[in-house]
């Protein structure tokens, strides 16, 4: 029970720190609520934000470098020209979110649903597909 309370505790003194400085690599913001938040050029590289609620946040030019986004909501994110190199995007809900120029070299978007999202044809070429919706709602077959 101790090291749960140690935990929960880091993680609230983490989200702190995100919300003041934006600065916040290999955090463990695992499930934490960011709704709506402006993180806009957010150092979260090597975060775990798995099972995250990003959904509506504006994360254009953060860094997410390696980040863990496993099963996170980022409905209708703003993700333009973000660094998701290496990201770990695994049954993630990108539906509506903005990918515009948002780099993806390495990263899984395996299982993801980006239903409606902005994103380029040549941007998709470079992640990891598998059983990914496609924004026209059609998925990948390549695993």
């Amino acid at each position: 029970m101790v090291s749960q309370v140690g935990l929960m505790t880091a993680c609230t003194s983490q989200l702190q720190r995100l919300k003041d400085t934006q600065q916040c690599s290999e955090c463990d913001l695992r499930k934490a609520d960011l709704r709506g938040l402006d993180l806009q050029g957010a150092n979260l590289q090597a975060a775990d934000l798995k099972f995250a609620n990003l959904a509506g946040t504006n994360l254009q030019k953060a860094n997410l470098l390696e980040a863990n986004l496993q099963a996170a909501d980022l409905s209708e994110a703003n993700l333009a020209e973000a660094n998701l190199q290496k990201a770990r995007l695994f049954l993630t809900q990108l539906e509506k979110a903005s990918l515009e120029g948002a780099q993806l070299e390495g990263a899984n978007l395996g299982f993801a649903d980006l239903t409606d999202a902005k994103i380029s044809e040549e941007q998709l070429q470079q992640a990891q597909l598998c059983s990914t919706t496609f924004p026209d709602g059609s998925k990948s077959k390549n695993c």
